[in-house]
C-alpha cells in the first residue's frame, strides 16, 4: 500500500529560496548599516562578493554559506516528504519520524528553557477591566435610577396618602362633609395609586430592566467575541512566530544571540532583551578547571552547538539519506530526488571530513587538547571577531601550543 501527500517539490523549494533571499538580503544590505557584530559579518559578505573572493573567504561568507547548506538540507529533505510516492506506510512514517526528530529539541528550547511570556500585542486597558465584562456600567446606573425611582414613588405615594388622613383628622371640628372628603381622597388615593400606580410602575420597571438585561447580555457577548477574536490572533501570531525561530533553529542561528533576527524572536516570544555582546575570545574565568561542556563564545555553548551540528547534520542526515535511496529505489528516481540525495551525500561529505580533521586529525598532528580543538574549531567558521582575529594553523613546537591554548582559553 502506497502514501503520497503529492505536493509539488516547486513550491517548497521557491518558498526556501524565497526565505533564503530574505535572510540573505537582511545580511547583505540591513547588517552592514549597523555598528555591531552581525554588521560586521554583512559588511564582509559584501566585501567578498565585490572582490569575487572564493578560497578565503571572511566570516560573514562562511556563516551565510553554513547557513545556506542547512537550510538547503532542511528544504530538501521536506521536498521529498511532501511529494515522493513512499512505497509503504512504514517508510513514510519513518521519513517525518526523522524530520519531526528536528522539532522536539527545538520544542524544549522554547517551551522550557525559553517559555513564552507576556502578550505580543499589547491589550487596550479598556479590555481589562472586570466591571466591563459584566456590563457594570450599564447595570449600575440602570439599579440606581430604579432605586430612584422607586423611592420617589414610594414617597409620593406615602405623603399624599397622609395628607388625606391629616385633612380627615384635621375636619372632624368642621362637620362631616369634610371629614367624608377626606375619607373619599383616601380611600381613592389609595385606590389608584397603590393599586393602578403601583402595577403600571412595576410593568414600566419590568419593561425597563428586560431593556437593561438584553442590553446587558449584548454587551457580554460582544466583550466575549472581542476578547475571543483577540487570543485567536495572539496564537496565530504565536503561531507564525514559532515557525520563524523553528527556521532559525533549522539553520543554527539560534545559537547567535548576535543575530538581528534572534533577538527579535527571543524579545518577542520570551520578553527577553537583547544580549549584551559578548567578548571576542573563549570567555572562561576559570581557565582550564572550567568543564568544556561550559565553554560559551559570544553567548554560544560550544559542546551544545556543535553536539546539535553532529547529531542533526550528520546523523540525521545520513538516516534521511538512506530513506530516500529506498524512496527512490521504489518509487522512482525523480529530478528532485537525485538532487536531494546528492546534496545530502555531499553535506554528510562536509561534515564528516570536518569534524574528523578538528577533533581526530588535528589533535594527533599538533597534540592539542580536545577542548582546545573544539574552541578554535568554533572560532574559525562561527566566530563574530574580525578578520585579522580570526585562528591559524600553528606552525611552532607543541610546547608553545600548550601555552598559546592556555592563554586563549583563560583571556
Amino acid at each position: 500500500m502506497s502514501i503520497q501527500i503529492g505536493l509539488s517539490p516547486l513550491f517548497v523549494y521557491g518558498g526556501g529560496a524565497l526565505t533564503w533571499l530574505i535572510f540573505a538580503a537582511q545580511l547583505v544590505f540591513v547588517a552592514p548599516r549597523k555598528q555591531d557584530s552581525f554588521g560586521r559579518l554583512g559588511q564582509e559578505v559584501k566585501d567578498d562578493i565585490a572582490e569575487l573572493r572564493v578560497t578565503s573567504q571572511r566570516p560573514g561568507s562562511v556563516l551565510l554559506m553554513e547557513v545556506s547548506c542547512s537550510w538547503a538540507d532542511f528544504v530538501s529533505d521536506l521536498s521529498i516528504a511532501l511529494s515522493a510516492k513512499f512505497p509503504n506506510v512504514a517508510l513514510f512514517v519513518l521519513m517525518w519520524v526523522f524530520l519531526g526528530a528536528q522539532v522536539l529539541p527545538y520544542i524544549g528550547l522554547v517551551f522550557i528553557a525559553n517559555p513564552p511570556s507576556g502578550w505580543l500585542i499589547p491589550p487596550p486597558g479598556v479590555m481589562l477591566r472586570l466591571d466591563l465584562a459584566v456590563a457594570a456600567p450599564l447595570v449600575v446606573p440602570a439599579a440606581e435610577v430604579t432605586a430612584t425611582a422607586s423611592r420617589a414613588w414610594c414617597n409620593c405615594f406615602t405623603d399624599t396618602l397622609r395628607f388625606c388622613c391629616s385633612r380627615q383628622s384635621a375636619s372632624e371640628d368642621r362637620g362631616c362633609a369634610c371629614r367624608a372628603l377626606g375619607m373619599v381622597g383616601a380611600f381613592f388615593w389609595a385606590l389608584l395609586g397603590g393599586l393602578c400606580g403601583f402595577t403600571g410602575f412595576f410593568v414600566l420597571g419590568v419593561v425597563f430592566w428586560v431593556l437593561v438585561i438584553a442590553s446587558a447580555a449584548v454587551w457580554m457577548v460582544l466583550w466575549l467575541v472581542v476578547w475571543t477574536v483577540f487570543i485567536v490572533i495572539i496564537l496565530f501570531l504565536r503561531t507564525i512566530l514559532f515557525c520563524v525561530g523553528f527556521l532559525l533553529y533549522a539553520t543554527k542561528l539560534i545559537s547567535f544571540r548576535g543575530v538581528p533576527l534572534t533577538q527579535l524572536f527571543f524579545q518577542l516570544w520570551s520578553e527577553e532583551l537583547p544580549e549584551i555582546e559578548a567578548p571576542s575570545t573563549i570567555a572562561t574565568e576559570q581557565g582550564d578547571d572550567i568543564s568544556v561542556f561550559k565553554l560559551e563564545h559570544e553567548g554560544v555553548n560550544l559542546f551544545a552547538f556543535h553536539f546539535t551540528y553532529i547529531t542533526e547534520l550528520l546523523f540525521e542526515s545520513i538516516a534521511q539519506l538512506v530513506i530516500q535511496i529506498l524512496v527512490a529505489a521504489f518509487g522512482g528516481w525523480s529530478v528532485y530526488a537525485l538532487l536531494s540525495i546528492i546534496f545530502t551525500s555531499l553535506l554528510i561529505l562536509l561534515y564528516t571530513t570536518r569534524y574528523l580533521y578538528w577533533l581526530t586529525i588535528r589533535p594527533c598532528i599538533y597534540g592539542l587538547p580536545f577542548r582546545k580543538n573544539l574552541a578554535d574549531l568554533h572560532c574559525y567558521y562561527y566566530s563574530f571577531m574580525p578578520e585579522s582575529g580570526k585562528l591559524v594553523e600553528p606552525d611552532v613546537e607543541p610546547a608553545y601550543h600548550k601555552v598559546a591554548a592556555e592563554e586563549m582559553l583563560t583571556s
